[in-house]
């Protein structure tokens, strides 16, 4: 048995080298060649198939020249390597399996197989080029714990492998939105992506910063990401009105306003400036500081949204001539807030007021006038005896007197007796 195994693998080995040296001539041109670039897994088992379908006569595996295992009754291991190779003449059984791939198996894995019967016979070299892919893990350089809105930021995402080679891509995935960021300069080829971080409004507040990582072997796609945390803040934003009040001297003025901002502010961020003509007349007070004239005060409505009042409890006219702001100032910058104040000596409403007595007493003075003209029309008559008065032209009777009674002490009262007899006799 011993001496027929050996005599048949001296038969096959004669044949294979035969036949190529006795058809290298005639079957050039019918050598063909298949080479392909195969990514595997470090550690892995891959599997070497035949890249024809045709039955064969001899094959043979080797790794860069080197001959690893041929056709044979059974299947052998060489250095970890299992050639699942039989004597079946079909291709399916011309498989090569590999375990434990590392960098020592890699290189071009050449098939050499010997196709057809004695008459019309083909060399077949089939070859992979085997390159050892070790899965890459990205990593992140830190962040600030708070971006601020419109500046930019850098956001560098690191590959520990390059082979295959990666695609690295970076998105900002908040709240209310997520997009991906545009890469920057590649500083240092492709283990290393800048991506230019830029935050937006919309995505104030706590944000996620990813980096991910792909790689295509071919049969398969190796991913792996990353991700930080930090927060997005902007600056307090413009008021939504006009900071204005109209008070009387010595009395109390108070502006309320909405800021939104992130952080919100607190007492110790605000300031009240008050600007005069020189620097005797300039100073600052600070929210936190206690002034009986004075007084800022807040009240949180949201985590981005507080309410502010600023009082004077005793407003005087150079309070009206001295430049007043509020001024807040927050991890994410400031903003001046300008306050208008119109001061007067007089109460609009008293003004008003004093118009209707004027009035009033006008017409007073009229109603008076109009009586005392009466009561003067009333006394001239009761002195002249003239009542009334006729519209017509009426002959008014005479009134004859006798000397007894012109020297009577009682003659105006007859007169005037006998002149509304006659003013009588006239109405009847």
């Amino acid at each position: 048995m011993k001496e027929n195994g050996l005599l048949w693998l001296f038969v096959q080995c004669f044949i294979y080298s035969g036949v190529l040296s006795t058809v290298a001539g005639n079957v050039q041109n019918n050598v063909q060649s298949d080479e392909k670039l195969v990514y595997v897994t470090y550690g892995s088992t891959h599997q070497f198939k035949p890249c024809s379908r045709r039955a064969w006569s001899f094959c043979t595996w080797s790794r860069e020249g080197v001959e690893e295992c041929s056709s044979g009754p059974s299947a052998s291991v060489i250095q970890q390597t299992i050639c699942q190779i039989s004597g079946s003449r079909w291709l399916d059984d011309c498989v090569l399996e590999v375990r434990n791939m590392t960098d020592s198996k890699a290189g071009v894995w050449s098939l050499n197989i010997l196709l057809g019967n004695s008459e019309e016979q083909e060399f077949v070299k089939c070859e992979e080029k085997i390159s050892i892919a070790y899965p890459a893990k990205v990593s992140m350089t830190k962040l600030p714990y708070s971006m601020i809105v419109g500046e930019p930021y850098v956001v560098q995402c690191t590959a520990d492998s390059t082979n295959p080679p990666p695609v690295i891509k970076s998105f900002v995935k908040s709240e209310n939105n997520t997009r991906y960021l545009e890469e920057a300069t590649d500083r240092q080829g492709k283990r290393v992506n800048i991506f230019q971080f830029t935050p937006e409004l919309q995505e104030a507040g706590s944000i996620e910063v990813w980096c991910t990582l792909e790689q295509d072997i071919g049969y398969d796609v190796l991913r792996h990401d990353a991700a930080l945390t930090s927060t997005v803040i902007f600056p307090p934003q413009p008021p939504t009105h006009p900071l204005k009040a109209e008070v009387l001297v010595n009395e109390t003025a108070e502006i309320s306003f909405v800021v939104r901002s992130l952080p919100v502010p607190t007492l110790a961020d605000i300031s009240w400036h008050f600007v005069g003509p020189n620097s005797s007349t300039s100073f600052q007070m600070m929210g936190t500081d206690g002034n009986e004239n004075y007084k800022i005060s807040l009240q949180v409505l949201k985590e981005d949204l507080v309410n502010i009042t600023v009082t004077i409890s005793c407003v005087s006219p150079t309070d009206k001539e001295i430049n007043q702001y509020i001024r807040i100032q927050t991890a994410a910058g400031s903003r001046d807030y300008q306050i208008y104040l119109n001061v007067s000596t007089e109460d609009p409403l008293d003004l008003e007021s004093s118009s209707v007595a004027h009035i009033i007493l006008a017409l007073s003075i009229g109603t008076l006038l109009v009586l005392v003209i009466g009561i003067s029309l009333l006394l001239n008559a009761k002195a002249t005896g003239k009542w009334c008065f006729a519209t017509g032209k009426t002959k008014e009777p005479e009134i004859t007197l006798s000397h007894q009674q012109e020297g009577d002490g009682n003659n105006g009262d007859t007169q005037n007796i006998s002149g509304m007899v006659a003013c009588k006799q006239q109405i009847l």
